[in-house]
């Protein structure tokens, strides 16, 4: 594979075609394209990551998880697994029952909402992940409206974001019939509520809110090689919405709502998720960064209207939207990098970009196929991703992922999981072959450390299974899901 700037530099850029009528006031604003981002470089976060597809919230301890604590004493031999102390199913329950991404994924259990139980703000948060601080963009919020027009056009002049503010709004505003998508406020022109919502001071406070209060969810994006003014401006449409739909303020939510499906057309209608508008020869243009991102946008987009939209646009991801993300997943293959990575140092460090990039692919097939079964198991969809296409292997711990180099990646597996290099070599799917087979009796003695996320990739498998094979035992499952008490 080449190199990581071979990708980037043919990342795509799905620029709609210049319409200065349509954003005749933010030119009236600028002319400039902006300057690049200087990249954040934030500490290592040591926190644990919550997938949206999961129950990994179950968790109801006091204290900060430590990683070394659940390795065995039987070494790489012995199964590395997050112990849940769960008094009822609570999460389960208000998972099941209740709306929204921020209701639905950032719940207290009864321990947690004990006063003075400071537990539960630092596991919603990934700490330094950005050297931007939270609560200043929250100050920004109360005092917009303080300031100047004039101070506000000179913020946004000078701000590394004004080229993604300017993106999202030529292609939102030059989307067919975005005039009847979009009901808002009868006061402003649909052009000034784009640019009020999307301007670069607010694109970078929701962002921030997104990398906070959401991406432990689906940590499927390296934070510390993202930079959000060279991504796909789709990419950070997405986020900065989910970044609003999570935040503290309920204004934020209601104004994202109204985007929603304007935004959901504009991510499905990018080459490879819209098969209809391409040709029978594959875009060369399209490499494995491109289609990383545009696979990245889609699924979140997915997770993001099944947890806000309308009662339609869930019923329209599920059966209309999501089969295209599923089939492109089955596309976008993984390639094993240099086999000692996290167990030589040098290695790990020459080959270190390469690897965090095939780690992200890694990851991204991983939820887009837990994704699956959640559909599956609580809206009765077909699979659409079987056991045989999971040929990967499981995803290294989230503490190592968010390393910012190969040499910060190098000393965290070594603390953590200085075994589970081996378990890099067997697919996720000869796992499960392994378990299935009833003669095997010592199929857990073969395991090195498995993180909790692959614990719940093996139980997710086995529930498939169950719908596949023995239906009326995937009955039981799903009831003991939905109906508890």
């Amino acid at each position: 594979m080449g190199s990581l700037q071979e990708h980037k530099s043919n990342s795509y850029n799905f620029q709609s075609p210049d319409d200065t009528s349509s954003l005749e006031m933010l030119h009236r604003l600028t002319g400039t394209e902006g300057e690049p981002m200087v990249a954040v470089k934030p500490t290592l976060s040591m926190s644990l990551a919550l997938s949206p597809f999961t129950l990994t919230a179950l968790t109801t301890n006091s204290t900060p998880l430590n990683y070394s604590c659940f390795i065995s004493d039987q070494g790489s031999r012995g199964l590395y697994f997050q112990a849940f102390e769960t008094e009822r199913f609570e999460f389960l329950l208000n998972f099941t029952l209740c709306g929204g991404l921020d209701i639905s994924f950032n719940f207290l259990t009864s321990s947690e909402k004990v006063p003075g139980n400071a537990y539960f703000d630092n596991f919603l948060t990934i700490d330094d992940l950005l050297s931007i601080d939270y609560e200043a963009g929250s100050k920004w919020v109360k005092a917009s409206d303080e300031r100047s027009r004039a101070t506000k056009t000179m913020e946004w002049l000078f701000d590394p974001l004004l080229s993604q503010t300017k993106a999202i709004c030529e292609k939102l505003l030059n989307l067919p019939g975005i005039d009847k998508l979009v009901t808002g406020n009868p006061v402003q022109s649909l052009d000034e509520q784009c640019l009020e919502f999307f301007n670069p001071l607010n694109l970078r406070r929701l962002l921030n809110t997104y990398w906070k209060r959401w991406h432990r969810n689906c940590p499927v994006i390296h934070p510390p090689s993202f930079d959000p003014s060279q991504a796909p401006a789709e990419l950070v449409l997405v986020l900065a919405l989910i970044g609003a739909c999570v935040s503290k303020y309920p204004n934020d939510a209601q104004n994202a709502r109204k985007w929603l499906e304007p935004v959901e057309r504009l991510v499905f209608a990018l080459p490879w998720l819209s098969r209809e508008t391409q040709g029978s020869q594959a875009d060369p243009t399209l490499t494995r960064y491109t289609k990383l991102r545009i696979l990245q946008t889609a699924v979140l987009m997915c997770a993001l209207q099944t947890w806000e939209g309308s009662e339609k646009a869930k019923e329209r991801v599920r059966k209309l939207r999501y089969p295209y993300v599923a089939q492109a997943s089955q596309e976008l293959a993984y390639h094993q990098p240099d086999e000692q990575i996290g167990s030589d140092l040098a290695a790990t460090l020459r080959h270190w970009d390469e690897f965090i990039f095939e780690e992200q692919i890694l990851r991204t097939k991983t939820y887009i196929f837990l994704l699956d079964t959640a559909f599956t198991i609580f809206n009765m969809t077909p699979p659409r991703i079987t056991v045989p296409d999971l040929d990967f292997p499981f995803s290294y711990p989230d503490i190592c992922f968010h390393a910012h180099s190969g040499h910060e990646f190098f000393q965290a597996v070594q603390q953590i999981c200085p075994n589970y290099r081996i378990y890099r070599e067997t697919n996720i799917h000869e796992v499960i072959q392994m378990l299935c087979d009833t003669t095997n009796t010592t199929a857990f003695d073969s395991f090195p450390e498995i993180s909790d996320l692959g614990g719940f990739i093996l139980i997710s498998d086995l529930l498939f299974l169950f719908t596949k094979y023995d239906y009326a035992t995937f009955q039981f499952f799903r009831q003991m899901a939905i109906i508890v008490e």
